[in-house]
């Protein structure tokens, strides 16, 4: 960009010439200010956001870590509990089979002891009735046998059905339990969710205020940075020497020009 000085009626006054170098001055203040105040938001933003983020893994994984156990907990008291029923009630039924066996074992042998000893005072006292004796005897035998047999055969019925009935009861606690369990697995869901879509919204707020306080879009307003060939910003025109080499940074670009004239 060449400067020069043209005809003296074209040249501003000197009152002119110090009111846009104070309005310079000014300008590159308030510039400089405001880059300064932009990198200490947006380093105390990007620090604020790490630390979020970071609470927020950390706490996700803390509440996902104690469900977890809690439900793993839940689930091995309710399988622990569900084991220890069935084992009694295995442990009960078989003991009354065995004393349902024992019982019918001793009735009939307490049986045929008994008719053993009739046999025995028949024969020894009705000689003559034996084979009458022997033939009601028997009878009664087999009775009692048929009989036993059956009661044996309803006991077994009805330990049977009591076991049916107690497995039909298991299956619906099971049932119960669960729903109690998707019940509470589903509202555990919902509640992720709602915490995970309250943290996106929170980012996305964060993320339009960070591109608000871009500096491409503030420099995309209108405002335009002057630095040095090695990189230092000039912020006042009695910083620029005569021919020397100086670039203007645009939003969308940078101009490289050379100072021919400072007029302040």
């Amino acid at each position: 960009m060449n400067c020069s000085r043209s005809g003296s009626s074209d040249w501003p006054s000197p009152g002119a010439v110090r009111a846009l170098k104070l309005e310079s001055e000014e300008l590159g203040r308030s510039i400089e200010l405001a880059r300064q105040l932009i990198d200490q938001t947006l380093s105390r933003e990007e620090t604020c956001l790490v630390s979020l983020h970071g609470q927020y893994q950390n706490l996700s994984q803390q509440r996902l870590s104690n469900e977890t156990l809690s439900l793993a907990e839940l689930s091995h008291c309710y399988r622990r509990g569900v084991d220890d029923c069935l084992n009694r009630h295995e442990r009960q039924v078989t003991l009354w089979q065995a004393q349902a066996h024992s019982m019918v074992r001793e009735s009939l042998q307490s049986a045929s002891d008994r008719l053993h000893n009739y046999q025995e005072r028949y024969l020894a006292q009705l000689p003559a009735a034996v084979a009458e004796e022997e033939q009601c005897l028997g009878n009664l035998l087999t009775q009692y046998t048929y009989l036993a047999e059956r009661k044996a055969a309803d006991s077994a019925q009805e330990l049977m059905q009591i076991r049916q009935a107690l497995s039909m009861q298991l299956d619906a606690r099971l049932a119960e339990e669960q729903r109690c369990v998707d019940s509470l697995a589903g509202q555990y869901q919902l509640a992720a969710q709602g915490s995970l879509q309250q943290e996106e919204a929170s980012l996305q707020r964060y993320k339009d205020l960070y591109t608000v306080l871009d500096p491409r879009a503030i420099m995309a307003k209108g405002f335009a940075l002057v630095k040095r060939q090695d990189g230092q910003a000039i912020r006042s025109a009695n910083d620029v020497m005569p021919d020397e080499p100086i670039c203007i940074h645009f939003h969308d670009g940078i101009a490289a020009v050379i100072a021919v004239q400072k007029n302040i």
